[in-house]
This record gives C-alpha cells, sequence and structure tokens, in this order.
C-alpha cells in the first residue's frame, strides 16, 4: 500500500514539472519533424551504451531553440542533465574560461551550487568521474571547435543510457573529439536542420508581428511578401516580425520597398539591420552598448552601469526585449543571438574601419590598452 502511494506521488509530482517545463519552452513552429525525431532518438537506443547527436545547421536557424526545448522536454527523465549554452563565444570571451564551463557543467551533474575547483584538468577529472556514474542527459550548445568537447567531456565516455547533444554550425565536428579516437567510439547520429517553407515562414512572422499564426485580415498579401524575402530564415523572420508589432500598412510597404531594394533572399545581415534601424536613437545606442560590452553580465549590475551612462534602461532594455534583439538568461544575465552581436559590434567598426581611437566604442582589451598607451581615445 505505501509503496503504491509512493508512485503515485512520484507520478504527480512528474506530471506537474513536465506542465511547468512546457511553460517555459521557447516557441517552436516549423520543427516538428525535428521534434519527433530526436524525442525518438533520445528514448530510444541501447540502455547498455550512450549515444550522441549532433544538430547542425547555419547560425540563427534554431539549433539553440531546438536543443533547449527537447532539453526541458526529457531532462526529467535522466539522474542527471546539464544545458551548456553558447560555448563557442563564452571560450572567446576574455572573462570566461573553460574553467568556468567545466565548473557550471559539473556543478549541474554533482547538484552543487559552487564547485570550489580551480584546476583545468582535475576538473576534466572530475567532470569525467561524474559523467561515468549517473544517466545523463547533456546539451553542449554552439560547439565550434572539437577541443571544447575535450576539454568538457574528457575521453573517459558516459553512464550506459546517457544522451549527448551538440549543437553546431559543422557537422564533423564531433567525430573530431577525442572520444571518437577509443577503441569503442560512441554512437554518433546527425540531424540537420533546415529552413523553413513559405507557409511556416508566414506563421511565425505573423507569430511575432501579430501574436497569432495567420496574418490580420487586410496584411495576408503583405506577410507572405515580408516573410519570402526571409529566405526561410528563423532568426530573420522573428526579429522582422517583432519589429512590426502593432505597425499599419504603411509601414509594412516601407518594409517590403527596403526588402526589394537589397533583392530576392535577402542576406540575414540585411534583413536585421532593417528592424535595428526602426529603433529609437536611444535605443540604437543602447543596443550597440550592449552588444559591445555586455552580452553574459548580470542584468541588475548592467542596467545600475547604464544608467550611469545616461541611458533610460527601463524603457530601452523592455524595446529591445520586445523586438527580439535582446533576451534575458537563466541566470537573470543579458544575452543576445551571435549574428545580432555581430551586427552591433560591426556597426561601431563602420565608424572608423582602421582608426579604432575614433570609433564610439572599444571592446577588445588589448586595442583599448593600446590607444591608453598611445593616449588616442575618442571622448565624444
Amino acid at each position: 500500500m505505501e509503496t503504491e502511494v509512493i508512485e503515485e506521488v512520484v507520478k504527480e509530482i512528474s506530471t506537474r514539472l513536465e506542465l511547468h517545463l512546457q511553460t517555459r519552452m521557447p516557441l517552436i513552429i516549423g520543427m516538428e519533424d525535428s521534434i519527433f525525431t530526436i524525442s525518438s532518438w533520445i528514448k530510444g537506443g541501447s540502455s547498455e551504451a550512450a549515444e550522441i547527436l549532433t544538430i547542425w545547421g547555419m547560425p540563427g536557424i534554431g539549433k539553440t531553440t531546438l536543443a533547449k526545448h527537447m532539453y526541458m522536454l526529457h531532462c526529467h527523465e535522466f539522474e542527471r542533465s546539464s544545458f551548456v549554452e553558447a560555448i563557442g563565444r563564452r571560450s572567446a570571451q576574455q572573462t570566461c574560461s573553460q574553467l568556468d564551463l567545466q565548473k557550471q557543467l559539473l556543478g549541474d551533474i554533482l547538484k552543487k551550487t559552487k564547485i570550489e575547483e580551480n584546476n583545468a584538468d582535475l576538473c576534466t577529472s572530475k567532470v569525467e568521474k561524474a559523467l561515468s556514474r549517473k544517466n545523463t542527459l547533456l546539451v553542449l550548445d554552439d560547439v565550434d571547435n572539437f577541443e571544447q568537447l575535450d576539454v568538457l567531456i574528457g575521453t573517459k565516455g558516459f553512464h550506459p543510457g546517457s544522451k549527448i547533444i551538440v549543437t553546431t554550425k559543422d557537422k564533423s565536428l564531433t567525430e573530431k573529439c577525442s572520444l571518437f579516437r577509443m577503441k569503442f567510439p560512441p554512437k554518433h547520429t546527425k540531424h540537420a536542420l533546415r529552413v523553413l517553407s513559405d507557409t511556416e515562414s508566414v506563421r511565425l512572422l505573423c507569430w511575432h508581428a501579430f501574436g497569432n499564426n495567420d496574418p490580420r485580415k487586410g496584411y495576408e498579401k503583405e506577410a507572405e511578401q515580408v516573410a519570402k524575402y526571409c529566405g526561410g530564415h528563423p532568426l530573420s523572420l522573428k526579429v522582422l516580425g517583432s519589429s512590426l508589432i502593432n505597425k499599419d500598412a504603411a509601414i509594412w510597404s516601407d518594409v517590403l520597398e527596403m526588402l526589394e531594394a537589397k533583392g530576392y533572399l535577402t542576406d540575414v545581415q540585411d534583413v536585421l539591420q532593417i528592424s535595428f534601424g526602426s529603433l529609437s536613437g536611444d535605443c540604437k545606442e543602447l543596443f550597440k552598448h550592449i552588444a559591445c560590452f555586455f552580452v553574459g553580465k548580470e542584468r541588475e549590475f548592467t542596467e545600475t552601469i547604464l544608467k550611469e551612462c545616461g541611458f533610460q534602461t527601463s524603457y530601452g532594455i523592455k524595446k529591445l526585449i520586445d523586438r527580439c534583439l535582446l533576451t534575458i538568461g537563466d541566470y537573470n544575465e543579458f544575452t543576445m543571438h551571435q549574428l545580432l552581436q555581430d551586427m552591433g559590434r560591426d556597426l561601431v567598426r563602420k565608424e572608423s574601419p582602421d582608426k579604432p581611437w575614433k570609433r564610439s566604442r572599444v571592446w577588445k582589451h588589448e586595442e583599448s590598452l593600446n590607444l591608453l598607451k598611445k593616449d588616442k581615445v575618442n571622448t565624444t
């Protein structure tokens, strides 16, 4: 009797947890087939071996969105789980080391909030040991070289039944890591993400522009034409749609003219810049400031600094979030898609391509130091 009661309680908790996770899931349009395929992969396979899945595709196509959705859907089915986001970008930042990534992974697997280890090699050994002991769902997001995999997961393998998902722009990258040079490498599956169809593109654009999968009455033709120019690229559709919220038909026509001027299947950066161009002057400057200095930084800390710089942070940040140009991460930090951050920084570089001291912002430590040594700083 007691066993039956415990089983009922566990079942009820699992159901509520799944419902809670689903309410936090990112918007998914056009990925239904991928969700079915990857869910089958997670639930299937041998319980006697670990398996690796690589999700690959162009930047902005939804690799992270899909991986996060799958993680939230299935993480409670494993003894341990971890989602390590934006590995490539974080590895390139001067404020984030491989040890920070290892500590996050180890903390997730051991269920500890703080890891007291300052030696990267020892941390790798601890990660290897932890991964070998528990059935784990592990997502390594935005990996851009195989050394990052070696550092994070080591060479000892995983507990049987574990599932590892890697998102990357390079479909052959995963098999270059040390695990695949072992005598018995893990089974590896590759999953390519495609661009959206015309119908899916219209649905995604309309969701962000109108809050509905279908165009508002009188906007059917404009929605179809605007969506077509995005070439099925989800990030472009999301950002452009968000910039058209509550806009009348005249604004839609203006956007169409700008897209037509740039040509069919417009470059992703061109689409993103049209959305950026619709911001107010203050919001443009705020976007560039965050892109250059504050991606990955804690929100409250950043807002305090930005207020001291004269920005209307509450209004501006809300506007950037509403336009899908900025998001807030799980740890209340500012996050921004790499394409958007690259666009913001490129806008600053173009202010003076060959003379960094004439730009409004300098974010690389070595450039800042050189300018200070030469006493060449733009004070305007």
